[in-house]
């Protein structure tokens, strides 16, 4: 086959031929390098502005917006219909295949207004639950009530269990709420509290925000949001802390492997689609 200045020299090109036929074809493909420079771009000045505020943030502010977004921003959780309205379809998955034969349930430090502990009471589960925000604690347990089902949400802290002993056949921390909890430290600790209250072989299901590496812009957040907290002298961030309204972190599956290890738990599914989650199983 020719190569192309053999092609050129058929067609009696001239130089100028050439010059404007490159400029011609190359003019197709600029809007496509103009996009990907606009995307790095854009990807670069979100990553500043959330490290920025990642650094500033203090763990008061952060919860005050996250109770803005629960009492004011976001009125879903609240609503009765979708209390009513069951188990995501991934999540039925996950109880028919690893909590089949369970007969009581925790829903961990974000049961929310009572959706999960609604659809599992139906299935003839005993089920108790606890949520950090007193409104939605309300909701839920004046929906149990009305469904003739014991109004077992209570209180209690974000990110732990309160004191006690009681046990259980399987937990399921609150849809989402793994990912709200801040550092590995916090959430190891959390994950101990239920391995002691649960005997080997029960599961544990986490739901959690998700992400495939430690790629620039997690990189940058992080970065960005520790030299404002080495100056302020404050905890440092992980490489994929964010924020979505208020905290959040973005998981590896590594990492939900690693923080399942080591506070007693095999890794026995995982899955990003259509919602990250995984199950542990108490060894």
């Amino acid at each position: 086959m020719a190569d192309s200045t053999e092609a050129d020299r058929n067609l009696n090109l001239s130089i100028g031929d050439r010059a404007f036929l490159s400029l011609y074809f190359g003019s197709h493909k600029l809007p496509a390098a103009l996009c990907s420079l606009l995307k790095a771009a854009e990807a670069g000045i979100q990553s500043t502005v959330v490290g920025t505020w990642l650094g500033l943030l203090t763990p008061e502010q952060l919860s005050k917006l996250d109770a803005w977004y629960y009492n004011r921003g976001f009125k879903e959780y609240v609503d009765k219909s979708y209390n009513n309205s069951g188990l995501f379809a991934w999540e039925q998955e996950v109880i028919s295949t690893y909590f089949s034969g369970l007969h009581s349930i925790l829903i961990a430090a974000g049961a929310g207004g009572g959706r999960e502990m609604l659809a599992l009471n139906r299935m003839g589960l005993r089920v108790d639950g606890y949520e950090y925000n007193p409104g939605l604690v309300s909701v839920g347990n004046t929906l149990l009530a009305e469904e003739g089902f014991p109004p077992t949400l209570a209180v209690g802290p974000a990110n732990g269990l309160p004191a006690g002993d009681k046990q259980y056949d399987g937990v399921i921390v609150g849809w989402g709420t793994y990912t709200l909890i801040a550092g590995r430290a916090a959430r190891t600790a959390l994950l101990r509290q239920i391995r002691a209250r649960v005997a080997p072989g029960a599961p544990v299901l986490l739901s959690f925000f998700d992400r495939t590496g430690d790629t620039g812009s997690y990189r940058l957040t992080a970065g960005i949001a520790n030299a404002i907290r080495t100056v302020l002298r404050r905890p440092k961030v992980e490489i994929g802390d964010t924020l979505s309204i208020s905290y959040a972190h973005r998981f590896t599956k590594q990492e939900i492997a690693a923080e399942l290890t080591q506070a007693g738990f095999e890794t026995v599914l995982f899955k990003r689609e259509p919602y990250a989650h995984a199950v542990g199983v108490a060894v």
